[in-house]
């Protein structure tokens, strides 16, 4: 009588985990859609996205730190995924340090594949962008071309940003008073 009491207990608890585990997911699933209305992607428009990507997909999905470096992995083509199995494969006989976090990933690929003078012609190209057509096209451009940007302030970032702006956008960000990069351009996205 003992032992059905614990099993139908242990049956409970494993039970109510399940309902837990499946309410969690069910508000990712939701947050995945929101993403997804919001992103409003369709397949011209991923491009402009491509950089975006792995970001937008570990911040919505939660994905933990530790996952980042094995998900990245996975989906190398080509040269990359050649040198990412030669970067394995030699790093401990060449005395290298691991490549142990997504951070080092992105780093190292920089370094390997992007020429050396990337985030000084990204920040070229960010003081030249200007506002020509739709808000959200100008924040996806400019979000992408930061990336490629090493330590550049905030304070910068906002300054090219709001000068590469229309000039209603401009004065709106001015009298909202934006301090930081992220905050004007969630604003312009509301207004």
């Amino acid at each position: 009588m003992a032992e059905t009491l614990n099993f139908h207990e242990a049956m409970e608890a494993q039970l109510e985990s399940l309902h837990k585990d499946n309410e969690n997911l069910r508000a990712e699933i939701i947050v995945l859609c929101r993403a997804v209305a919001v992103l409003s992607l369709n397949r011209g428009e991923l491009s402009k996205f491509r950089n975006l990507k792995p970001l937008v997909y570990f911040t919505t999905a939660r994905v933990p730190e530790t996952d980042k470096l094995n998900n990245t992995t996975m989906y190398l083509m080509g040269d990359a995924k050649l040198w990412w199995r030669t970067q394995n494969a030699d790093e401990v006989s060449a005395g290298r340090s691991k490549i142990d976090t997504w951070d080092k990933l992105m780093k190292e690929m920089r370094d390997q594949f992007l020429p050396s003078n990337t985030s000084w012609l990204a920040r070229d190209k960010f003081k030249r962008l200007r506002q020509t057509g739709l808000v959200r096209e100008y924040i996806t451009e400019s979000t992408s071309v930061i990336l490629d940007i090493q330590n550049m302030s905030d304070e910068d970032k906002l300054h090219n940003f709001i000068s590469g702006m229309q000039g209603w956008a401009q004065n709106e960000l001015r009298r909202q008073n934006v301090k930081d990069f992220a905050r004007g351009q969630l604003l312009l996205l509301i207004c």
